[in-house]
């Protein structure tokens, strides 16, 4: 934590299950000897001044230091896996956090939400018509999104006049809109893996098939390591 000023010796000794350290604000007082015997990752924020060279040393132990940048998140950590993921959606303006302080990673990805960052990353065209949609609103951060995904082959709703866009968006879901884009972007998808080895690959309805198997054939899906695609399964925001 920040309130952190200063590490005593031998503090850490020998605590072998200790792999990963992320410091936050300024530097505290290391003593040496107070990782002795830890190897680890010690991260730490990459515009605060006071984690001089100096300041990163080994203290007894083997401590690879990495900087970070600092997202304004505080249920985003610097060591989870969707760290710098996120971090890049945001810098790119694709994506935000549900608030000004959280991200909500294990919040289930929505429709909406989904093909919002896909409208922004396709550069946020202007969108002259509208749809048939019922449950869309024209204030909506997503209408804009939802239509223009819509009226380009992307999306599809529900049904005729429904887009559900607060559903939770499925792993079939996904592919499928995934495949739509890549096909809108002009990128090829010929690279169609085999759902053979999947147990449950009878459960991937007629229209997802083939998006499917491209997203394993890209290395999208791999199942969850047990041969399951769980197809009718959600996707987290830190996920997508």
């Amino acid at each position: 934590p920040r309130s952190v000023a200063s590490i005593e010796m031998t503090a850490f000794y020998n605590c072998t299950g200790l792999t990963n350290i992320v410091f936050e604000g300024n530097a505290p007082a290391i003593d040496d000897g107070s990782f002795a015997g830890v190897t680890a990752n010690a991260y730490y924020p990459a515009d605060n001044t006071t984690w001089t060279e100096d300041v990163r040393q080994n203290y007894g132990g083997t401590i690879t230091w990495i900087p970070y940048d600092v997202l304004p998140f505080t249920d985003v950590r610097v060591n989870s896996y969707c760290y710098e993921p996120i971090g890049w959606a945001v810098e790119k303006g694709i994506t935000n956090g549900v608030d000004a302080t959280r991200f909500a990673p294990n919040s289930p990805m929505t429709r909406a939400m989904l093909v919002t960052v896909l409208y922004r990353a396709a550069g946020s065209p202007e969108i002259t018509v509208s749809t048939n949609f019922t449950d869309l609103n024209v204030g909506d951060y997503y209408y804009s999104a939802v239509v223009w995904a819509n009226i380009n082959g992307i999306v599809n709703g529900v049904d005729d006049t429904h887009f559900s866009p607060d559903a939770p968006v499925t792993r079939q879901q996904i592919a499928a809109i995934l495949y739509r884009y890549a096909k809108f972007t002009g990128s090829l998808v010929e690279n169609q893996g085999s759902l053979e080895g999947y147990t449950d690959k009878a459960l991937v309805e007629p229209y997802a098939v083939t998006p499917m198997a491209w997203a394993v054939g890209e290395g999208i899906y791999r199942g969850n390591g047990s041969g399951i695609l769980n197809p009718a399964g959600t996707a987290t925001r830190a996920e997508i």
